[in-house]
C-alpha cells in the first residue's frame, strides 16, 4: 500500500513539474500577488466573462434563480458570443456587484479569482500583466530588484530544489483561489505534504520572487514597468 501512495505522490509531483514555465511562473506569480483594494479592476474593465460554474455559484450566493440572473444580470459581448458577461461590464465597463469593494466576493467569476495575471480568452487561461494594477506593478517591481540583485547568474541546486516546492505550493494555492473542489481532492496527498501557502507566505514570498526573477526575462519586466510610467 505504501508504496502505491509513494507511487501516486510522484505522479501528481511530476505532472506538476511538467506545466509549461510560462503557466507555472504565473501561477506563483498569482500566490505572491497582493491586492491594493484600488478598484480598477471593477470600474474600468472589458467586461466579465461567465462560465457555467459561475453563474451557479453567483445564484446560490445571492439566492436567486437561473432564469432571473440570465434574464437580469447577463449581458452579450461583440465577438465573444460563445459566452455571457455580466450585465454592465462590458456596457458601462463597470462590474455592478462592486460598490466600495466587492459585494459578492466569495462567489466571485473564476475570471476575477485568477485576475490579474491570468487572463481568460477565447484560447483558456493564459499569462498576462495588466496595466495599472499597483499589486502588479509592485510585484514586477519586486522582481526586477531581484533581477539586479542576480547579475544574471544562474540558480544552484538548493534553488532549484526550494523552487520546485514552490511551484507545488503555488500549483495547490490556486486550485483554492478558484475553488476547484475536483482539482483539491485529487491532489489531496500533496495538500498534506505541503503547508499551504497562506500559512508560510513570509518564508515562501521571498523565494518566490527569487524564482520569477530568473525565470522570467529582464526585457519583459522592464518593458511591463516603463510602459506603467
Amino acid at each position: 500500500m505504501a508504496k502505491k501512495f509513494d507511487k501516486e505522490f510522484g505522479a501528481l509531483m511530476a505532472e506538476i513539474m511538467e506545466i509549461p514555465e510560462p503557466i507555472a511562473a504565473m501561477k506563483i506569480m498569482q500566490a505572491a500577488f497582493k491586492c491594493h483594494r484600488c478598484g480598477e479592476c471593477c470600474t474600468n474593465i472589458n467586461g466579465v466573462g461567465l462560465m457555467d460554474a459561475d453563474i451557479k455559484r453567483l445564484c446560490k450566493h445571492l439566492k436567486c434563480g437561473t432564469r432571473w440572473f440570465e434574464t437580469n444580470m447577463i449581458e452579450p459581448k461583440p465577438g465573444h458570443q460563445s459566452k455571457p458577461f455580466l450585465k454592465g461590464s462590458v456596457t458601462n465597463r463597470r462590474c455592478p456587484y462592486y460598490n466600495n469593494g466587492c459585494t459578492v466576493y466569495e462567489a466571485r467569476p473564476l475570471v476575477c479569482r485568477v485576475y490579474p495575471l491570468m487572463n481568460d480568452d477565447e484560447r483558456g487561461y493564459t499569462p498576462h500583466l495588466y496595466d495599472n494594477c499597483p499589486g502588479t506593478i509592485e510585484l514586477a517591481q519586486e522582481i526586477q530588484v531581484q533581477q539586479l540583485l542576480n547579475g544574471g547568474g544562474r540558480p544552484t541546486v538548493e534553488d532549484n530544489l526550494i523552487f520546485g516546492a514552490i511551484r507545488v505550493q503555488a500549483h495547490l494555492k490556486v486550485i483554492d483561489l478558484c475553488g476547484f473542489k475536483d482539482l483539491a481532492k485529487r491532489y489531496a496527498r500533496l495538500c498534506k505534504a505541503f503547508k499551504p501557502w497562506d500559512e508560510v507566505e513570509a518564508t515562501v514570498r521571498p523565494q518566490a520572487i527569487r524564482y520569477l526573477a530568473f525565470t522570467i526575462p529582464p526585457e519583459h519586466i522592464d518593458q511591463y514597468l516603463c510602459a506603467q510610467i
